[in-house]
């Protein structure tokens, strides 16, 4: 008989877990979703990294617990098909996701200690790769990653959409350096032609050119 109430009060502990881990795929998709959907403000240099979080309820989890049987780690796959690894806190706040999609895609997203999202890498189906790092709002305020068109850029902005600068290094080798408003509006580009020579120019409110050289 004690065997059996213990069996059964284990089995009502992994459902009130298997709901809770429902709870905690949803927010946790919806936090990663918040994390990506802060795009690059030219459509052209977006990285194919970029890609939205399949929201889901789990087909199948495993959650384990401490010795306190607070929520520690959380394995699961989605009803999407992708599968996903949760990794908690003593507070049983979310610090760690990783998540393997059906295309091929990879992802990990970092929290802080209040569960907002700080730290994302991802590689897409294509193979780029793209990093971004959050302030505690989990906006964007840096950017890195490969493009489609073989470049490298490096991407520093305003969290609150205004000014960015950016620099890239194109797939011949060909480095530069641009300053843009908070218009969204290229201010200063610097570079280096295939011939090695240096190159400036600026551009003012209108957008019309006021300086370049050569």
């Amino acid at each position: 008989m004690q065997k059996i109430e213990s069996l059964e009060r284990r089995l009502a502990e992994l459902e009130r877990g298997r709901r809770r881990g429902r709870a905690m795929a949803a927010a946790g998709a919806a936090a990663a979703v918040a994390l990506l959907v802060v795009s690059f403000t030219r459509q052209d240099s977006t990285p194919a990294a970029q890609e939205e979080v399949v929201e889901g309820l789990p087909n199948d989890e495993l959650i384990l617990r401490d010795s306190e049987g607070r929520k520690r780690v959380w394995l699961g796959v989605l009803g999407s098909g992708e599968c996903g690894l949760g990794l908690y806190d003593e507070s049983e706040t979310a610090r760690a996701e990783f998540f393997v999609g059906t295309k091929g895609e990879a992802r990990m997203l970092i929290t802080d200690r209040l569960g907002t999202p700080r730290a994302f890498i991802g590689v897409a189906e294509d193979g780029l790769p793209l990093l971004r790092f959050a302030n505690g709002k989990a906006q964007a305020v840096l950017e890195a990653g490969l493009m489609a068109d073989g470049s490298t850029r490096l991407r520093v902005k305003d969290p609150g959409d205004g000014g960015s600068a950016d620099l890239r290094v194109l797939e011949d080798g060909r480095p530069g350096l641009e300053l843009t408003g908070d218009d969204g509006r290229t201010r200063v580009s610097l570079g280096v032609s295939s011939q090695g020579v240096p190159g400036l120019r600026l551009k003012g409110n209108d957008g019309r050119t006021v300086f370049e050289r050569p």
